[in-house]
């Protein structure tokens, strides 16, 4: 159970990515191309399964890319609470947030069916 969990948060971050990168993001100039770059905040400390499969995320995002979008990790609460980030997320002030299904379900309720 726990895995389908951990994969289904792994799917709706990747969906996230994906969206961000088509309607834009931060941005830097590398030669003649922009790197996105996108911050990722999560609650987990550096030994918990978010901050491990947040890294993996991002290593795996940036290998795709050819180096052209970076995802900036906050871990441990740096960005606020949970709670806080979901509401950030949902202001457009932070690119995503990896969060428990019930914190989420307070936005959308038809996700409340993975809890």
């Amino acid at each position: 159970m726990k895995k389908t969990k951990l994969l289904v948060i792994l799917a709706i971050v990747s969906l996230l990515v994906v969206g961000q990168l088509v309607f834009a993001g931060g941005s830097q100039e590398e030669g003649t191309q922009k790197v996105q770059t996108y911050r990722l905040g999560y609650g987990g400390a550096v030994t918990n399964p978010r901050h491990l499969s947040a890294e993996a995320f991002a290593k795996y995002v940036n290998e795709q890319s050819n180096g052209m979008v970076k995802i900036d990790l906050f871990p441990t609460e740096m960005l606020g609470t949970d709670k806080e980030m979901v509401e950030m997320a949902s202001m457009g002030s932070l690119d995503m947030t990896i969060n428990a299904v019930g914190i989420v379900a307070s936005y959308e309720p038809k996700i409340a069916v993975f809890e």
